[in-house]
């Protein structure tokens, strides 16, 4: 079973130049999760809760950082800190990254699964 959080939208302190530190950049993030199958008891401690990723997500965001592969790095380990997945993936948007030409955003793709 696979749950996933898309395009989640965020201003967060994340940038190479320090004025983007100080003003800020919006990205956003997609996040699946595997996890084994749930036993349909609807029972929420059967699966992992979506809220508990969408807080996971927005307490890495929420800190400085100069690379999104670092927002994606921390978030794909805390996941598998906090929960037990089978597999994470994690796409880390910079949406209009300062570049010469316009550029709708850089991204960055990050998969680990349970080894």
């Amino acid at each position: 079973m696979i749950i996933s959080l898309e395009q989640i939208k965020f201003h967060s302190p994340l940038g190479w130049y320090d004025e983007e530190q100080i003003l800020g950049s919006d990205i956003t993030v997609d996040i699946e999760v595997e996890i084994s199958k749930a036993k349909h008891h609807d029972n929420l401690s059967e699966t992992i809760n979506y809220e508990s990723l969408y807080e996971i997500i927005s307490s890495v965001v929420k800190k400085p950082a100069k690379l999104i592969e670092t927002y994606a790095e921390e978030i794909t380990a805390n996941v598998f800190s906090k929960h037990s997945p089978l597999h994470v993936k994690v796409k880390v948007c910079k949406l209009n990254p300062p570049l010469s030409g316009e550029v709708k955003a850089a991204c960055v793709s990050l998969e680990k699964s349970l080894a």
